[in-house]
């Protein structure tokens, strides 16, 4: 049953703890799962456009599918983990305005989070790993999309690209982690106009750190890739395009490879992403390279 809820102050205060962008409404509506409702799905399914469907810790075996309907913001602030044995971990086809945020996501037999067809969705703060079986073994992809916006996630140990953007439009790639996969880390095919790669450190895969790939014979927009660490990677940090500011290729010291992704506090990642106030730190410092930022405490 939903419950009317005033506004989750904690809610709105993890969300802005991503800095940077744009603010994210979340209705009064909750439907908490499973409380009110026993599975991620179901929660889904009981939603109408503006609600949240807000989602206790633990481990869900379910593949999650979106209803058909726009404007849902699918959220978790605590470990939440999606194992899609059968299918994807999340997709979502032909709708607009959602947001999801907070999951880990693993054990699929094809995309980690998967995007088709779609405009104006956050996805923010997921782990999207070992995806492993299937055809298509991506962290996280998007397809025939705009106005697309993955930021804060981790995509790392998957057996093909970290992140794929194809056929789409306008998607931004800010301040992710992308390390140890298979394929390239970050890579853009037959994409158009508008897309931008800013902040994201891209280490360690098997391929190339950022790629734009078949992107109709041209290059990408001036200023398109910025600010992003790629190192390590199999074959080229670039392919297809360059980072035309900001760009560095280093070891970005994290707390436990491979998997705590963490800066440390010798990172050479820390303060050096896009310095325009809008991208800084939940601290107040400047951008840090990467998911997660490394925070400075400020003696008063």
């Amino acid at each position: 049953m939903k419950r009317r809820l005033m506004i989750a102050l904690a809610i709105i205060t993890m969300m802005a703890g991503c800095g940077n962008d744009k603010v994210i409404p979340v209705s009064d509506t909750i439907i908490n799962v499973p409380d009110d409702q026993p599975t991620i799905q179901a929660g889904i399914d009981a939603a109408i456009e503006g609600d949240t469907v807000l989602v206790s810790g633990g481990y869900y075996y379910e593949s999650v599918v979106d209803n058909g309907l726009n404007g849902i913001t699918l959220l978790t602030i605590e470990r939440t983990t999606i194992v899609g044995g059968g299918g994807r971990g999340i997709a979502l086809t032909d709708v607009s305005g959602w947001v999801i945020s907070g999951f880990e996501v693993t054990g699929c037999t094809d995309q980690g989070i998967f995007i088709e067809n779609c405009a104006e969705i956050i996805v923010e703060r997921c782990h999207s790993h070992h995806i492993t079986l299937g055809e298509h073994h991506h962290g996280f992809a998007v397809n025939l999309s705009s106005d697309i916006i993955l930021k804060h996630n981790i995509a790392s140990d998957n057996d093909m690209a970290g992140i794929w953007i194809w056929n789409s439009v306008n998607t931004d790639i800010l301040n992710n982690t992308v390390a140890f996969n298979g394929w390239d880390g970050i890579i853009f095919s037959f994409t158009g106009a508008g897309n931008t790669v800013r902040n994201n450190i891209s280490i360690s895969n098997v391929r190339t750190g950022i790629e734009f790939q078949n992107n109709n014979g041209a290059y990408p927009d001036p200023g398109a890739v910025t600010y992003n660490d790629s190192w390590n990677n199999g074959d080229e940090s670039y392919q297809g395009c360059e980072s035309s500011v900001g760009g560095i290729s280093v070891d970005p010291v994290l707390v436990g490879v491979p998997y705590d992704f963490r800066l440390q506090e010798s990172s050479p990642c820390i303060d050096v992403g896009d310095p325009d106030p809008q991208y800084n730190d939940p601290d107040g410092t400047r951008n840090d390279m990467g998911a997660l930022y490394y925070h400075q405490v400020r003696s008063i």
